[in-house]
């Protein structure tokens, strides 16, 4: 199901409540989305560079399936959702979907906005 893509601003602030405890909170286009204690700003910052990971990964093999392997892109996406499967599997961790119909990309070729 496609997701439809506005531009978003995320910025992230720090700050100190009246009790004088420490929190982050992250801010969509102005908007506070959540507040965080520092721990839990720590994990998010953790989860995010993991996930980042993830996706390089998955676009490394996607596209050596496709120019050195020479399968075509139906194989290449079912291989890479059994890796996503397997290293979730292996790490307890889920950077992605596994569903192909849930990868949503703007394509700046075809028209669609970034």
């Amino acid at each position: 199901m496609p997701v439809k893509q506005s531009p978003t601003t995320l910025t992230l602030q720090s700050g100190v409540n009246p009790k004088r405890e420490p929190f982050v909170q992250l801010v969509a286009n102005g908007e506070i989305v959540c507040q965080m204690r520092p721990a839990e700003a720590r994990a998010f910052a953790r989860t995010l560079l993991e996930a980042a990971e993830a996706t390089e990964q998955d676009a490394f093999i996607y596209d050596w399936v496709i120019n050195h392997v020479g399968a075509g892109e139906a194989q290449a996406t079912g291989l890479i959702v059994d890796f996503r499967r397997y290293r979730a599997e292996r790490s307890g961790k889920s950077q992605g979907p596994t569903r192909p119909e849930d990868w949503v990309m703007p394509n700046p070729e075809a028209g669609e906005p970034a």
